[in-house]
């Protein structure tokens, strides 16, 4: 779990392995929680970069469903997470590939 505790922020990335869903490690990304008066400010980019920092040290690829849910739609959310090297592998999964520790 990461978390940024004085917003109540958190993000939960859980082992994929066992799934199948690629060669190699993986994780999938399950959640991506700001609170709506802490949002637009950074953390869920935080967390995300965090997230990543850790998957790109570790050799994992990295796996999310995006879901929409409060003020951000499908369209916004998929853009966000492309401007983090995930790209589409099915409809409304992404994935992103461990990219060398940054």
């Amino acid at each position: 779990m990461y978390a940024i505790l004085e917003h109540r922020a958190v993000a939960d990335v859980v082992d994929g392995r066992d799934l199948g869903l690629c060669a190699g490690p993986s994780g999938i990304i399950t959640r991506i929680n700001v609170p709506p008066k802490a949002r637009g400010l950074g953390f869920g980019s935080r967390l995300l970069r965090e997230i990543l920092h850790d998957a790109d040290a570790e050799g994992v690829t990295l796996i999310l469903e995006i879901n929409p849910s409060g003020d951000l739609n499908f369209a916004q959310l998929e853009a966000w997470y492309m401007r983090y090297d995930f790209v589409a592998i099915s409809e409304g999964y992404y994935q992103r590939r461990p990219q060398g520790a940054k």
